[in-house]
C-alpha cells in the first residue's frame, strides 16, 4: 500500500524573537512532503522519497539564507536482511542548510546506509536484550561550506569540494519509561566515528571520533520532583588540517536544540581558542578564516570572532521537573560546557556554566514544547553575559 505524509507548521527560533542586527522576524516556517510504498512485492521492503523545507517567514524566495533549509531524496528500508533479524536502511540525500551546530552553512550530498540489530530478538524470551541495539552508519558525502552572514554580508562558499567516507558503529542501551517525556530510567549511548577524507587519496589520514551519552532519570514524591542530569563527552584523534575535516567533526558547544547544548550562550560559542591565538592549531583555524574573508574582497581582519571546533568536549545539563497543571510542568537547570585542543588543558576556568528556569507542556500529552529563559555565568568574545530565551519542540531532555 502507498502512504503519503505532509506537514505545514511554524517554528520560533531561540533567543530574541527579533534579529537585532537586521530587525527581521526569526520566526520559520517548515514544511514536508513523504510518499511511500509499503511492503513491496510483498516482502516488506519499503521504498519512498521525501522533501523538507523550512526558511523564514518573511523571506521566502532568499532559498540560500542562513535559515534557509533543505532535504530531498528518496529512501529504502529492509527489516529483514538476507533473510536475517538486521534491518537495512539507506537514503541518498541533497542537504543544505546550517550545520548540527550551527556554525556554518553547508550543501552536500550524502548516501548513508544504516544496519541495525536489536538484541531483545536475540534474547527473547528472557529479557536481558530488551531495549539494546547496535547501529553501524557507512555514509558517504560530498560537502561544501561557508561562514554564517554577517552584517547582512552573505558569505561565499569555499573553492573545495570535500568528500569522505565514514563507518560509525554505535550501542544504545534505553532504559526509560518514555523517550519523549522520561520520569525515571536509563539511557547509554557509544559510537566511534571512522572518518576518511577521499577528496586527496594520497594524503588521506584516519581520524577518530568517540562520543559518549548518559542519562539518568529519577522520579521523587511519586513523580512530583524528577531529577535527569544528561552527561556528553568527546574526543577526538585526527592529524588533519581543519580544512580537511568535515563541519561538525570537531567539537563547538553552545545554545539550544543542538548536538552539544548549553543553554545561555550564543551556539557554538564555547569553543576551544576562545578568540585567542595562543594555539598553534588555533593560529592555523584563524588563518584559514581569514583567508576566506580576504578572498571576498571584505575588509574584516577580526578573526577572534571565528569559533574553532576542539578535540575534546565535556557538556553536562543538569535539570529539576515539577508539575504545575495539567500537562505543564517547570523546571529548574544548571548546563555546563567546556571545549579543548587537549585534555590536558581541561580545567574550572575552561568550563563555561549557566543556570535558568523553564515550562515544559505536552500538547495533548504527547507533543513536548519546551520554554526556557537562561543566564550565562561567563562571558565569551562571541556574545554579551546576559538573559536569553530558548525556544524547542521535541526537545531532548
Amino acid at each position: 500500500n502507498w502512504q503519503l505524509d505532509a506537514l505545514l507548521g511554524l517554528q520560533l527560533k531561540s533567543n530574541s524573537l527579533v534579529n537585532t542586527q537586521t530587525n527581521q522576524i526569526n520566526l520559520l516556517y517548515t514544511s514536508g512532503l513523504n510518499i511511500r510504498r509499503r511492503n513491496l512485492n510483498g516482502k516488506a521492503w519499503e521504498l519512498g522519497a521525501g522533501i523538507n523545507h523550512s526558511n523564514r517567514l518573511t523571506d521566502p524566495l532568499d532559498i540560500n539564507d542562513d535559515n534557509a533549509s533543505w532535504v530531498a531524496g528518496p529512501f529504502f528500508k529492509n527489516p529483514r536482511l538476507l533473510g536475517s533479524k538486521v534491518v537495512l536502511s539507506s537514503d541518498l540525500n541533497f542537504e543544505q542548510g546550517l550545520t548540527a551546530q550551527r556554525d556554518a552553512y553547508r550543501q552536500q550530498g550524502r548516501l548513508a546506509v544504516l544496519f541495525n540489530y536489536d538484541f531483545y530478538q536475540l534474547s527473547y524470551p528472557n529479557d536481558w536484550g530488551r531495549n539494546l541495539r547496535f547501529d553501524c552508519t557507512v555514509e558517504s558525502k560530498l560537502e561544501r561550506r561557508r561562514l554564517l552572514t554577517q552584517s547582512t554580508e552573505q558569505r561565499q562558499y569555499e573553492d573545495q569540494l570535500l568528500s569522505s567516507i565514514s563507518i560509525i558503529p554505535k550501542l544504545i542501551w534505553d532504559q526509560r519509561d518514555n523517550p519523549i517525556h522520561p520520569t525515571r530510567g536509563i539511557f547509554l549511548s557509544a559510537s566511534i566515528e571512522n572518518f576518511l577524507n577521499t577528496t586527496q587519496t594520497q594524503s588521506s589520514i584516519l581520524s577518530f571520533k568517540e562520543s559518549l551519552t548518559v542519562q539518568w532519570i529519577k522520579s521523587f514524591y511519586k513523580n512530583q520532583l524528577i531529577f535527569a542530569p544528561l552527561l556528553r563527552l568527546g574526543f577526538v584523534q585526527t592529524e588533519e588540517s581543519f580544512s580537511n575535516l568535515t563541519s561538525d567533526f570537531l567539537f563547538k558547544a553552545g545554545g539550544d536544540g543542538v548536538t552539544y547544548g548549553v543553554r545561555g550562550y550564543i551556539d557554538a560559542s564555547i569553543e576551544a581558542c576562545k578568540g585567542q591565538l595562543n594555539h598553534k592549531d588555533c593560529q592555523i583555524a584563524n588563518e584559514i578564516a581569514l583567508n576566506t574573508i580576504q578572498k571576498e574582497g571584505s575588509n574584516e581582519t577580526n578573526v577572534s570572532a571565528i569559533t574553532v571546533g576542539g578535540k575534546n568536549i565535556i557538556n553536562l545539563n543538569l535539570e529539576m521537573r515539577f508539575p504545575m497543571i495539567s500537562n505543564l510542568w517547570g523546571a529548574l537547570f544548571n548546563d555546563w560546557g567546556a571545549v579543548t585542543m587537549d585534555i590536558k588543558e581541561l580545567s574550572w576556568q575552561q568550563l563555561y556554566p549557566s543556570v535558568g528556569f523553564g515550562f515544559r507542556w505536552l500538547v495533548t500529552g504527547q507533543i513536548p514544547l519546551r520554554l526556557d529563559i537562561a543566564y550565562p555565568l561567563k562571558e565569551t568574545v562571541f556574545g554579551p553575559q546576559e538573559p536569553r530565551f530558548h525556544f524547542n519542540i521535541f526537545y531532548t531532555l
